[in-house]
């Protein structure tokens, strides 16, 4: 009696495809994971220590600056929540459009207040990898041609 056939593996599948082996993984998935373990840091690390958070971007150590980055950390973890209690690519991409906006404003921010200019600079920068890293681990794998 013939071995049953095996299904072809999809193109977004990495590492060996044979029963017994390392389990695969998908890039995509592996990704997701690693935009919210990081997100899960920031958003820690902004809420629970806004004065550190202050000093790697670079802005100036204002009352104010730290609520904004505490407002900020509470976002990072409710699209964190977000995206772990609804895994679907819609929602990732809602959650890279919210980072692709928020890096927008930090970028008009900057064009207009010299005193938070550097500070908006170096989140709009965070935000911006944030929404390229949500926004890949939703693009959809490429089917082989033909």
């Amino acid at each position: 009696m013939p071995a049953p056939a095996r299904p072809a593996v999809p193109d977004d599948r990495i590492g060996p495809a044979e029963s017994g082996d390392v389990p695969t993984r998908r890039p995509r998935q592996a990704i997701g994971l690693g935009v919210d373990l990081t997100r899960g840091a920031w958003g820690l690390i902004s809420l629970l220590s806004p004065e550190a958070v202050v000093g790697v971007l670079r802005a100036p150590s204002t009352p104010r600056a730290r609520a904004v980055v505490r407002v900020l950390g509470a976002r990072h973890l409710t699209q964190l929540a977000a995206a772990r209690v609804v895994p679907t690519r819609g929602c990732r991409a809602g959650g890279a459009l919210v980072d692709g906006l928020h890096a927008l404003s930090c970028l008009a921010l900057a064009a207009v207040s010299p005193t938070w200019r550097r500070g908006a600079c170096a989140d709009a920068v965070v935000a911006g990898v944030f929404a390229a890293l949500g926004a890949s681990a939703t693009a959809r794998p490429r089917r082989p041609a033909g």
